[in-house]
């Protein structure tokens, strides 16, 4: 006799109904679809070439930016819409984009000379040392005169004539030279500096309009086996630096930021004219 025939036969033998419960044990299925999560820490360089204002590609090779402490875009749409005035919903019946803008921010940690001159829209001119350099300007107690370029070393300076003597009558710094309270000279009186002055890279801001870079970023995803990521960004219109840090406490950075134009080069169904993701598959 099995369970459900004893079942049976203590039901024919009770007089009164008897109520039987009957407790079933489930268990939860859980989630069982494959996951395609794919996490993302990104390393890499940046590196930026000039776009050609005739043909819109990259023009002189590309050089690596340097250090960056992150590197972003970002994509907005303007949209028109049409409100629903029929029916009382007050809601959104139609919309279009009429709009569509991609913007990259780079934080640079490398300020150097051609990073600067690319947040500035300027040049960078390589002035050799010099020496025997000849510059004239009026000294007063108290001033300083700044002769151009950075100086490497003070031959002479003359006024009426008559040598001054360097810890007395001036003291030089690398970009200016100060006349003491105590110097020997009056006041606007015409001095003459003879001197030395250092190889620089000297950036001339505001001196070519906008600048286009085609900018690479070619890094890993340390969060998924280290594998190689390419974002090409054809075209980058760069906006001027909001600010250029002087002093600081710690180690400088600059915000380099710019819009994307359609690239003139890239044509073909499917291609975005933008920017392209490439991600190596792990096989």
């Amino acid at each position: 006799m099995d369970s459900l025939d004893l079942l049976r036969l203590i039901l024919t033998k009770q007089k009164t109904p008897t109520k039987i419960i009957i407790k079933v044990k489930t268990m939860a299925i859980g989630f069982n679809s494959p996951t395609d999560t794919i996490g993302y820490v990104g390393n890499g360089a940046a590196i930026a070439s000039l776009v050609s204002k005739t043909t819109g590609k990259p023009v002189g090779g590309f050089a690596n930016l340097g250090m960056l402490s992150s590197a972003s875009f970002s994509i907005t749409n303007d949209k028109v819409e049409m409100q629903d005035t029929m029916s009382g919903t007050m809601g959104v019946v139609m919309s279009k984009t009429v709009k569509t803008t991609v913007e990259v921010t780079l934080n640079l940690k490398s300020l150097s000379p051609e990073n600067v001159a690319r947040g500035t829209s300027g040049t960078v001119v390589r002035d050799a040392a010099a020496t025997g350099k000849i510059f004239t300007d009026l000294a007063y107690k108290g001033k300083s005169i700044v002769p151009d370029g950075v100086i490497a070393s003070v031959e002479s300076i003359e006024a009426d004539g008559l040598a001054l003597v360097e810890g007395e009558d001036y003291m030089v710094s690398d970009g200016h030279i100060y006349f003491p309270e105590t110097t020997s000279i009056e006041d606007g009186t015409e001095v003459t500096v003879t001197y030395s002055t250092s190889a620089t890279k000297r950036v001339e801001a505001l001196t070519t309009g906008d600048v286009e870079l085609c900018i690479v970023f070619d890094g890993r995803n340390f969060a998924y086996e280290n594998t190689p990521v390419k974002v090409t960004m054809y075209n980058v219109s760069l906006s001027p630096l909001s600010q250029r840090q002087l002093i600081g406490s710690d180690f400088g950075e600059m915000e380099l930021k710019g819009t994307l134009q359609l690239a003139r080069h890239v044509t073909g169904t499917g291609l975005s004219r933008y920017f392209k993701e490439e991600h190596v598959e792990i096989a």
